[in-house]
């Protein structure tokens, strides 16, 4: 029994290790196969080009052929054209001779006449430059004239014709830096006409409000100097009570007149981290709150070297810019900022703001300077603008 179990083993054995050859000489012969097929397949690629080579190199030396052949017909061509050319030439030498004759005739009568035309330029232009040199110093004279004077539309005019004659461009920048100064002083009286006619509406109507007597009693009392002691609380409660418009005035007092040391303690001595707004062209808004009643409002402080004088052009131009866009503008200070500390004074855009009270005007509460500060104080908006 152990013994046929043996040999079955090893017949088994013996078919596995003739069907792995049987697997190894199947796979050999179709390695074999495979090389054989790639060779073919590069013999037939060779084979290939070969042909293409032969046919491109025949195509080559029939090319170069045909191009012989072009080649001697053009040369040919060219020699009868050549001889054809020769002949007209010839012809052409001949005409050209009789023609430079006929043409030294007629030179030597052109040369006489622009002889003649070139003295009647010369004195043309002579007269030409004469009148442009007085011309452009007629334009110089009267544009120095216009520059001296307040005559915008002369300065325009003189500006335009200095332009056409090719002023210097030096004179030319004066003459139109002086124009934007008249144009900007123009625009400043405008916005100054209006602000008086509007204060003089406003004190019109402002003469019929009934209960004024004891407001104008305590405005009186702080025109006569910067009392210390005038805080935020006091000016809310002044304006508590007062009948509503939209046009015509609320109290016919002025504001009054704090302390930059009032101001300062209210904003933090202006800790533009912790009370800071908003910046524009003329400084910065801090948020002020009263300690003693908690009241809120905004504080405009100006710049110090829009004060001083030390902002550059470049600065107070874009100002100026800005000026026309903003409610209060740089037109609001500069009566202030000009005032002697020991006689100090309103501007008319401040007063005017101080007694309207209209939907789309920030309310002035107070104002402020000492020395080079600067500062108005303003109603504080809710939303932080009037669109809010």
């Amino acid at each position: 029994m152990p013994s046929r179990v043996h040999r079955g083993e090893a017949q088994r054995r013996e078919v596995q290790r003739r069907e792995a050859e049987q697997r190894e000489a199947e796979q050999r012969e179709a390695q074999r196969r495979e090389v054989q097929r790639r060779e073919a397949e590069q013999r037939e690629v060779q084979r290939r080009e070969a042909e293409q080579r032969e046919a491109e190199r025949r195509e080559v030396q029939r090319r170069e052929a045909e191009q012989q052949r072009e080649a001697m017909a053009r040369q040919q061509r060219e020699a009868i054209l050549e001889r054809e050319v020769q002949r007209r030439e010839a012809e052409q030498r001949r005409e050209a001779m009789a023609r430079q004759q006929r043409e030294a005739i007629l030179e030597r009568e052109v040369q006489r006449r622009e002889a003649e035309q070139r003295r009647e330029a010369v004195a043309r232009q002579q007269r030409e430059a004469a009148e442009e040199h007085r011309r452009r110093e007629d334009a110089k004279t009267a544009l120095d004239a216009a520059m001296n004077s307040n005559d915008e539309a002369a300065l325009q005019a003189a500006l335009h014709a200095g332009q056409e004659l090719a002023l210097p461009v030096e004179l030319l920048e004066r003459g139109v830096l002086r124009l934007s100064e008249l144009q900007e002083e123009r625009r400043e009286a405008e916005a100054m006409a209006l602000a008086e006619v509007e204060a003089a509406r406003s004190a019109a109507a402002a003469a019929a409000a009934a209960a004024a007597a004891s407001r104008e009693g305590l405005s009186n009392a702080l025109r006569a100097g910067p009392p210390a002691e005038v805080t935020i609380a006091s000016l809310a409660s002044l304006a508590m009570g007062t009948p509503a418009c939209k046009c015509s005035p609320r109290r016919p007092h002025l504001s009054p007149q704090v302390t930059i040391a009032y101001l300062a303690a209210c904003t933090d001595n202006f800790a533009w981290a912790t009370c800071g707004l908003g910046e524009g062209a003329f400084g910065r808004v801090y948020r002020g709150v009263d300690a003693e009643s908690g009241a809120r409002f905004a504080v405009k402080r100006l710049r110090d070297d829009i004060v001083d004088g030390r902002a550059d052009a470049a600065v107070l131009a874009a100002m100026h810019r800005a000026a026309a866009q903003e409610v209060k503008g740089l037109s609001a200070f500069r009566a202030a900022c000009k005032c002697s500390p020991r006689r100090p004074r309103l501007s008319p855009q401040v007063k005017v703001l101080s007694e309207f009270r209209h939907p789309h005007i920030v309310r002035l509460l107070a104002f402020a300077f000492e020395g080079a500060q600067r500062c108005l104080v303003y109603e504080l908006l809710p939303g932080g603008s009037l669109d809010a």
